[in-house]
């Protein structure tokens, strides 16, 4: 046992020398190798990095921005749907735009042409009026119409603001609000808290004297609608309308018809026929534009006199909507900032 231990440890012993020879040997050779070298050049350190190249990065960075850019005014004049220009109006209407009424962040707009006469959007509803009016020697419309496409588009805003100025310049002047379904006159003039108005009247409930009130501005009466009124019945599709303007025509210079939108109601489309000028409201760079050549098409149809449209909330930083605003910088001081 003993001499099997000896010669395991004997054998062992003899593979680690063979071992520590073959290392020794292997540094001997390493360090031989390094004598041997020698310096050629020294290394320097890069002035500038060789990456990222900056200059080519700021190239296609610029180059993508641009092309970005592009695709989302390209994206965006896809997206917009509404009239945003004098000549897209007056070509797919075949009327002219006779005002363009500045955007004005406040509750009630029509108050700026009593309290800010001079104002831009007073000017605006001055334009209109003279628009509409025409010049001397022509036969004035007594009945002016003011309708739209659609609900929300200043329609009826517009239409008192437009009655204000017709009073301030001297005529007397009646504003009807024929929009039985959304009522929106009330809420924006002033009304007695238990009046009567159109419904009543064309129920035969009430006189004509007796629908009149006035507007709180000398010169301007008016028939409201004192609460919404939904029915089946057609209130405008009889003879009663007509011998009410007739009546009212006699009393006063000017009636301003406020009518329902005309997409999906009918009742617009009878009283428009029944007006000496009908304007079209137009919600600038909003109301489609199919809605308002279908509205335009159908005034035509059905006999209105369909004399211009009126751009309504219109971006006056914008320079699309045309002449109306391109000189706004240079008349800024004839305006009184509204």
């Amino acid at each position: 046992m003993a001499a099997s231990l000896q010669r395991d440890a004997d054998s062992k012993h003899d593979a680690y020398e063979k071992i520590s020879q073959m290392a020794l040997e292997s540094r001997q050779a390493a360090q031989n190798s390094i004598a041997q070298a020698q310096i050629i050049d020294n290394a320097e350190p890069p002035q500038s990095p060789s990456w990222p190249n900056r200059p080519l990065l700021f190239l296609l960075s610029l180059i993508a921005g641009f092309g970005v850019g592009i695709a989302v005014i390209v994206t965006q004049e896809m997206l917009v749907t509404g009239m945003r220009s004098i000549d897209e109006v007056e070509s797919e209407l075949g009327v002219p735009l006779i005002a363009a009424i500045p955007n004005i962040r406040q509750d009630h707009p029509a108050d700026i042409v009593i309290d800010k006469p001079t104002s831009q959007y007073a000017e605006a509803l001055r334009n209109a009026r003279a628009s509409l009016l025409g010049v001397r020697g022509q036969t004035r419309p007594k009945i002016i119409a003011l309708t739209s496409a659609l609900p929300g588009e200043g329609k009826t805003t517009t239409a008192l603001a437009l009655a204000r100025v017709m009073a301030m310049n001297g005529d007397k002047t009646i504003i009807i609000d024929t929009d039985v379904r959304r009522a929106q006159l009330r809420m924006i003039t002033q009304t007695k808290p238990d009046g009567v108005g159109l419904v009543e009247l064309l129920h035969g409930d009430v006189t004509l004297d007796e629908a009149i009130e006035p507007s709180g501005l000398q010169g301007l009466d008016q028939i409201i609608i004192h609460k919404p009124f939904f029915s089946s019945e057609n209130l405008f599709g009889n003879d009663l309308m007509p011998k009410i303007l007739e009546q009212l025509s006699e009393r006063y210079d000017t009636i301003i018809l406020d009518l329902p939108p005309l997409v999906g109601l009918a009742d617009g489309r009878f009283l428009s026929a029944l007006a000496d000028a009908v304007a079209l409201v137009i919600r600038w760079n909003n109301t489609p534009k199919h809605a308002v050549t279908s509205a335009a098409a159908w005034l035509k149809s059905d006999g209105a006199n369909l004399v211009g449209s009126m751009f309504t909330m219109v971006d006056t930083s914008s320079q699309a909507v045309g002449s109306y605003y391109y000189y706004s910088k240079q008349y800024s001081d004839y305006y009184q900032e509204a």
